[in-house]
């Protein structure tokens, strides 16, 4: 993911999640690092657990010292959840899934998978 936004640099990165637990929440900006800082702060998640914002930062694509960030908005420890990591969500849900390099894994092969799994453990139980 670096390699390519390193390539390919986005000028508008956006989380969406306008139906999350009950609630609303966006987060954008033209900073892709600063935007997964700041979506990483809100849901419990440590920065350095994110390999594309501690790469991303250090290959010069953006913030991560949520610090140095300027949010417009609510306040970010108004809005905090937890969310479990795509790879504790996988071996806690699909415990005899073994899944080769999964810890390695980004969230956004993990999470499509991970739903897709899902789907098909509930089309079984019908």
């Amino acid at each position: 993911m670096v390699e390519l936004n390193k390539i390919v640099r986005p000028s508008f990165n956006i989380i969406d999640a306008t139906n999350w637990n009950g609630g609303s929440l966006l987060v954008s900006g033209s900073d892709i690092v600063a935007v997964d800082a700041v979506g990483s702060a809100l849901m419990g998640i440590d920065r350095p657990a994110v390999c594309t914002i501690t790469q991303g930062a250090a290959a010069g694509l953006g913030e991560s010292d949520i610090t140095r960030i300027d949010i417009v908005g609510e306040e970010l420890k108004r809005l905090k959840f937890k969310v479990k990591l795509p790879q504790e969500q996988l071996k806690q849900t699909f415990l005899l899934l073994g899944i080769v390099g999964a810890e390695k894994s980004c969230s956004g092969c993990l999470i499509p998978l991970i739903a897709s799994l899902t789907i098909y453990m509930n089309a079984g139980q019908r």
